[in-house]
């Protein structure tokens, strides 16, 4: 399938962005900024987002959860390689993989057919993926595969790199299910350290509280993700969580209230 555009819009400017920095071998992270503005939320709330970067073989960028750089950091990423695909771990996120599309000519692929704005999920999508990923897919990073959360809505994937060959284990990329803001930093607004604060969100090896709410997920399929085995993760939200990350998660996965 061919990604079309059904309704057009312009793409999000580029926010404020830190440096890209290497987290493992050939896998990057670059922190962001997310905004929700009104009628979203009363204020304008800003907190932070992360983009991994996964170079494979011949210099081919795959960029997980995209954040849109400022023209100076895409100077730094053309330097690591070309930039070919793009992955949507979460029906929440893709805001920015339009404008990579754009740019690169990069190949969209999403756990959810189409991107929508803000979080209603009925509305009519502005860009359609050229693939769809389910648990089967094989997916354009080595030794990748994607865990579903079938029974989210909009659907939320787990991605998991296999990399024991580099003494690195198995590095989980997430998307709102699994976060780790241990603090607010320097891409939260006042009102960004307020809400994220009363509502639970600045906690260590947290399930992300709006998510798991709004998407409905069924406590047993997020308490599955315990079954993978990962030793680490790299959040969307939140700090990268280095060794033992299954054993990390487990107190406020089984937290979970069943809904």
């Amino acid at each position: 399938m061919s990604s079309t555009t059904t309704e057009p819009r312009p793409h999000p400017e580029a926010l404020a962005h830190g440096e890209i920095k290497e987290i493992f071998p050939n896998i990057y992270c670059v922190r962001g900024t997310a905004t929700l503005k009104p009628p979203v939320t009363p204020l304008t709330v800003m907190f932070s987002r992360n983009m991994t970067i996964v170079r494979e073989e011949g210099d081919i960028l795959i960029l997980i959860n995209t954040v849109r750089l400022s023209e100076d950091g895409l100077e730094e990423l053309d330097k690591l390689g070309k930039v070919k695909h793009t992955i949507r771990v979460g029906g929440y996120h893709g805001v920015d993989d339009a404008f990579y599309k754009e740019k690169y000519g990069a190949t969209t692929w999403s756990v959810e057919k189409n991107y929508f704005g803000g979080f209603d999920k009925d509305a009519e999508p502005y860009m359609v993926a050229d693939n769809i990923v389910t648990k089967d897919t094989k997916l354009p990073i080595k030794d990748a595969s994607m865990y579903i959360i079938e029974s989210a809505d909009p659907k939320e994937g787990l991605l998991l790199l296999k990399r024991t060959e580099l003494g690195v284990g198995t590095v989980a990329i997430s998307g709102d299910c699994l976060q780790n803001f241990t603090k607010s930093d320097e891409h939260f607004n006042m009102f960004g350290r307020i809400m994220m604060w009363f509502s639970g969100f600045l906690m260590a090896h947290n399930v992300g509280p709006a998510w798991y709410t709004s998407a409905k997920a069924k406590k047993e399929d997020v308490k599955a993700i315990l079954d993978l085995d990962f030793d680490h993760v790299i959040p969307c939200h939140g700090e990268p969580c280095h060794g033992e990350a299954t054993k990390k998660y487990e107190k406020s996965v089984n937290a979970l209230k069943e809904q």
